[in-house]
């Protein structure tokens, strides 16, 4: 990855401060699976042949992102202050790049070529992760007539993130099966099915999920033992998460035993019946 970055700062006097920052990825060279007309067959120890397929790094999956951050705090006093962060970002390109259950992953458009089309096997548009706007707001306020307790709300606003409806390589066999509509001169052994063909057919980010609000609330008590070099100080915090119990369909994780910080889409059913699942129920078409 090519990561551009720069940013500024500002200090108002000794309370307040703000901060903007901006930041551009490029990334590139992504492990792509290769099987093609140049890459030949392979054979086993009992003589049987296979179409060879190599690991290769490719430019043609596209990965892009860059963000504004900015935040901004002001103190009224040692335990009492108030602050926000906000972020516009952007991710585009026609590679996700990674899953819930492997992380990183190879990319296959360049397996098989002659049997699919960028357009609908791999288009680009927005990616998933792609949650365009994000915004915390906080504000701790130290109870004066208690020494160490103090009250903390976090606000969390963010927008949706996109989907596509498609058929993803591997999670279901009702994809597009291009092989009625090309003539295999090109001698290869097993030649993509429906199965294994992934097929948009919408744009990759033709919808996107609810945006989430969250109201969290937090209670924090601390207490000095002693004096000194000696001194110990005891604490204890108390939170209430999503006090209102706002819960939107955001895709935004998994429960709380999984990473919740992340955006999954696994819970949303994203498939399209066609006739390879269905051949009772629907014609088949050509995709080309």
């Amino acid at each position: 990855v090519l990561e551009y970055a720069g940013g500024i700062s500002r200090q108002f006097g000794a309370k307040a401060a703000l901060r903007a920052d901006y930041v551009y990825r490029d990334y590139r060279d992504f492990y792509t699976s290769q099987t093609d007309t140049s890459t030949g067959k392979v054979s086993d120890s009992l003589g049987q042949q296979y179409d060879l397929t190599l690991i290769v790094n490719s430019n043609v999956p596209k990965r892009k992102y860059q963000a504004l951050n900015t935040q901004g705090t002001y103190r009224f006093n040692a335990r009492t202050d108030v602050g926000g962060t906000y972020t516009l970002s952007h991710a585009w390109g026609n590679w996700e790049g990674e899953n819930v259950g492997s992380g990183p992953i190879t990319a296959g458009f360049l397996q098989y070529p002659e049997y699919k089309q960028a357009s609908w096997n791999y288009p680009e548009g927005d990616l998933q992760i792609d949650q365009r706007h994000r915004a915390r707001i906080w504000v701790d306020y130290g109870l004066p007539m208690v020494s160490g307790l103090t009250i903390s709300a976090l606000q969390t606003l963010e927008t949706g993130t996109p989907y596509g409806a498609s058929n993803i390589n591997n999670t279901s066999s009702n994809g597009v099966d291009p092989r009625f509509y090309v003539t295999n001169t090109f001698g290869y052994l097993t030649p993509p099915t429906g199965a294994t063909s992934t097929y948009f057919f919408t744009a990759r980010d033709g919808f996107r999920l609810e945006g989430q609000k969250r109201t969290d609330l937090a209670l924090s008590y601390n207490y000095g033992v002693g004096s000194g070099p000696r001194k110990i100080d005891l604490f204890m915090q108390a939170q209430i998460i999503n006090v209102f119990g706002q819960e939107q369909l955001c895709g935004c994780g998994g429960t709380v035993f999984q990473n919740g910080g992340g955006v999954t889409q696994t819970r949303i059913d994203q498939t399209v019946r066609t006739s390879v699942s269905h051949p009772a129920l629907y014609q088949s078409f050509n995709p080309f």
